[in-house]
């Protein structure tokens, strides 16, 4: 799991202090199952997506995931937001590490993914 971590952490990294104003990595777990961010280099605020119900073709989240998404702090897809989405103030490595930690058990407590696996990253720095 650590090396998952630095995978995560590096990409946010990334995204913070290269590339310019269209930055985005995704987080690819399986087929369906994604976490994705978006920021700008020299800007702390990164915006995140998980993949909702409505991108969800094998299975659907139930109630308890959907309770465990919001407990861990993402907001409900709404009518102008179709994934579960959360802004987050990363500042420095130390909170860059919390939101890294965070991806991860989102995957394991809410879409029910054993860790370790391997993750495709699509990063976009442009």
């Amino acid at each position: 799991m650590d090396e998952m971590i630095k995978v995560v952490f590096e990409n946010l990294r990334r995204i913070q202090t290269e590339g310019g104003d269209d930055n985005f990595v995704v987080f690819q777990f399986s087929p369906e199952i994604y976490i994705q961010f978006a920021g700008q280099p020299g800007e702390s605020q990164l915006y995140g997506e998980a993949v909702s119900n409505k991108y969800l073709d094998g299975f659907q989240l139930d109630e308890t995931q959907h309770a465990r998404m919001l407990a861990l702090g993402w907001k409900a897809p709404g009518k102008n937001d179709p994934n579960y989405f959360q802004n987050f103030e990363v500042t420095d490595d130390s909170r860059r590490f919390s939101v890294a930690r965070l991806v991860l058990e989102t995957i394991e407590q809410v879409y029910r993914i054993q860790l370790p696996i391997d993750i495709e990253v699509n990063l976009n720095l442009e």
